[in-house]
Formats: C-alpha cells, sequence, structure tokens
C-alpha cells in the first residue's frame, strides 16, 4: 500500500467525472456529488480508494439497469463524502431494487454475486479488502431506498487501533 494524502473531494470528484463518461451509465440515470468544497484529507492509498469508489459506482449503476426503463428523476447514484473527527467517511448509494435477504448474508464474499448479469461477483469482496487493509470498515446501510454503502476510514490506522485496544482495556 502506498500511503499518500487525498484530497478526497478531488478524489470522489475524479469517480463521478468517470462515471459521467462510462459506456455502462445511461442518459437516463443521474449522478449526485455531495461533499464539502474545501479538502477532506486522510492518509491512504488513492488508488485503492478510487477502486473502492469505482467498484461501487458500477454496482449501483448495474442495480439501476435492472429496473429499465430508467427515469432520471428516479435513477440516481449518489456519491458523498465528510469527516467524522479522525474518520473519513464515503458512501456511494442507489435508488435501485436493493439486495434481496439472501444475498444480503454474503455480500463482502467472494464470487457471490447477485442475480444480475454481468458481474464477476468480485467488486464488493475486493472493495472490502480494500477498506479493511486501510483500517476501516464497509456495510451495507438498512433501512434505505436501494442500496447504500457506508465506508469508514480512519486517518492512521494504526492511531486509531491503538486507541481502541486501550478503550478496550479501560
Amino acid at each position: 500500500m502506498e500511503k499518500a494524502v487525498i484530497d478526497l473531494g478531488s478524489l470522489l470528484a475524479d469517480t463521478a467525472a468517470l462515471l459521467r463518461h462510462s459506456p455502462e451509465l445511461k442518459a437516463d440515470h443521474y449522478i449526485v456529488e455531495d461533499y464539502p468544497a474545501e479538502s477532506v484529507l486522510y492518509e491512504g492509498d488513492p488508488n485503492q480508494i478510487r477502486q473502492i469508489c469505482w467498484n461501487l459506482a458500477r454496482n449501483a449503476i448495474q442495480a439501476l439497469e435492472t429496473r429499465a426503463p430508467n427515469d432520471p428523476a428516479r435513477d440516481q447514484v449518489r456519491i458523498t463524502g465528510r469527516r467524522e473527527g479522525a474518520v473519513a467517511v464515503i458512501e456511494v448509494s442507489d435508488t435501485g431494487p436493493g439486495f434481496p435477504a439472501r444475498a444480503r448474508e454474503h455480500l463482502f464474499e467472494a464470487f457471490q454475486s447477485t442475480e444480475r448479469s454481468g458481474g464477476t461477483g468480485l467488486g464488493l469482496a475486493i472493495a472490502a479488502e480494500l477498506v479493511r487493509a486501510h483500517g476501516g470498515e464497509i456495510k451495507l446501510v438498512e433501512g434505505t431506498i436501494g442500496a447504500t454503502f457506508r465506508l469508514t476510514i480512519p486517518d492512521r490506522a494504526v492511531e486509531l487501533d491503538a486507541h481502541r485496544s486501550a478503550r478496550a482495556r479501560a
């Protein structure tokens, strides 16, 4: 892992721009971006974080495709980023059909693709592994329209892990 200081807003804007130019994105999909104008910085591997966001955003677009014909007022992919103390929070959500209960049980396991065609079943497993490599967590947020994945990535995983250990001993 190559660590660097990352401008989270720029990284998410780049992801949204790539999506807009992707042949998978149809004119009737709408990308919503929501992150502070000022830089949200943390330490991590920018290529890996970009890969995580890309995998989640591609999955979101594929989820929208299952509801064709699409409607831009309804079919959206939202990419958000913010800081919560020493943690960067990234969310990628869609207004698609969501995941059936059976699929939720194995979301982050390799080759456990949903019933959608065209996927390998590796995108979420890779994203989860890369998030864990950064000392972070990824989860599916319950109770949202479609699917929302929330990533929490600490500024410095070692410091956060040491803090957790100290808190657990207390």
